[in-house]
């Protein structure tokens, strides 16, 4: 019984697009309004900030992100330094969004984009060093600097301001070659 008037559902949830709607924007958020027409190609892009947020659910798509002070941790990876010593570094960027209507328009994944700028960015600052000017710089806390100029350009086109980019995890690495053997070497 319950499925023959599912189509009532599907009518009021329809005609409900047409009624305007609101969302409060917490304060440690943004978002970004895109707003077609029927009438006109193409989008408008509005950004919204904090507060009460008015919209067409029929006519836009409302998308909201953090825009206060975040981190992400990034995962370890390999490196060789310029002495051929390998090195595993893990690292952390601590950043906020600044202009929040650029990185959601220009971005797919926000997140995953700042990752990708910032991975690359600490393995080609510390493969250009020798293991001991790596440490040394390390503990007088020039490497942090040096790694967040490196991304600082790029990620601020996106919208987003760097607060820093350190290394958390830095230790040599032993790298081990496993050799499967071959049906006679174990016949051996």
């Amino acid at each position: 019984m319950a499925s023959a008037f599912a189509w009532i559902g599907q009518i009021v949830e329809w005609l409900g697009q047409f009624f305007p709607r609101w969302l409060v924007v917490e304060n440690t958020h943004g978002g970004v309004k895109t707003i077609g027409s029927f009438f006109r190609r193409g989008s408008k892009i509005v950004a919204v900030g904090p507060g009460l947020v008015w919209f067409w659910p029929a006519t836009t798509r409302l998308e909201i992100f953090p825009t206060c002070f975040q981190t992400d941790n990034l995962p370890s990876q390999t490196i060789e330094t310029s002495d051929g010593t390998s090195v595993v570094v893990g690292g952390m960027i601590s950043y906020r969004v600044a202009d929040v209507a650029r990185l959601l328009t220009e971005l797919h994944s926000p997140v995953m984009a700042i990752r990708t700028v910032a991975l690359p960015a600490i393995h080609r600052t510390t493969c250009r060093m020798e293991w001991e000017e790596l440490k040394r710089e390390q503990r007088a806390g020039t490497l942090n600097t040096k790694l967040r100029n490196s991304v600082r350009g790029t990620l601020r086109e996106l919208g987003v301001e760097v607060e820093s980019l350190e290394l958390t995890d830095m230790t040599k690495a032993k790298a081990l070659r496993l050799i499967q053997s071959t049906q006679n070497d174990m016949e051996a």
